[in-house]
């Protein structure tokens, strides 16, 4: 607070009066940033066009929006204090809410995509929707919160976001339920294999460390 205070250039009395308190002074920065966030995707839910060329857009558009300067500071600096300032549900100051309205969008776009018969019927369009912002922009934020360095040239982050995009979509095709795995009741209805059996495959699926220390093995 007291390098608050001073950047801001006014007494550590004067910032106090308007927060009282550091946890305060977090959800002021974060509401600040997640509210102008927020009135921008719910724009979406009254968009027409398809579903799918609707999500493209909306990939591009968050990954835009998450990932600018601002954004990342804000993150890091929730990461720093998540600790703290968590809520009795481990939430950094109620973060969930400000996640809800983009969520909300999304699972909108999803749902009207399978029942227009664009995707498979087989997963829960929130699901689909959670899932989605997390293959779109979450590697990418966690490398910018940690340091990292994204591509500079914006033809790159697009053609990124379209390749990730085209691979979520891939896995979501009308026939995918037919082929992506098999449901409970298919692996249910299989023989079970003995317990010697498992233990011997999954002996052959293990990999020797690259490293070994003396008492013990680590990566």
């Amino acid at each position: 607070m007291d390098a608050v205070a001073a950047e801001a250039g006014i007494s550590k009395r004067t910032l106090y009066a308007r927060f009282r308190s550091k946890p305060l002074l977090l959800q002021a920065v974060a509401d600040h940033l997640f509210t102008e966030t927020k009135s921008e995707f719910t724009r979406y839910h009254d968009v027409t066009e398809t579903p799918v060329k609707v999500l493209r857009d909306m990939a591009h558009h968050m990954h835009r929006r998450i990932l600018m300067p601002f954004s990342v500071d804000v993150y890091r600096l929730l990461v720093s204090q998540s600790e703290r300032q968590r809520d009795g549900g481990g939430l950094m100051l109620g973060a969930d809410r400000y996640l809800k309205p983009l969520i909300s969008a999304l699972t909108m776009q999803f749902q009207r995509a399978a029942d227009e018969g664009a995707i498979t019927e087989r997963w829960d369009p929130a699901f689909l929707a959670e899932q989605f912002l997390e293959a779109v922009c979450a590697s990418d934020l966690r490398r910018l919160v940690f340091g990292y360095d994204l591509p500079e040239r914006p033809e790159i982050q697009r053609t990124l976001i379209d390749r990730r995009v085209d691979l979520f979509f891939a896995a979501l095709g009308p026939g995918a339920s037919a082929s992506n795995g098999e449901d409970a009741a298919s692996h249910a209805a299989r023989p079970s294999r003995s317990g010697d059996e498992e233990a011997r495959q999954a002996r052959g699926r293990r990999r020797q460390p690259k490293y070994m220390s003396e008492n013990r093995m680590s990566y």
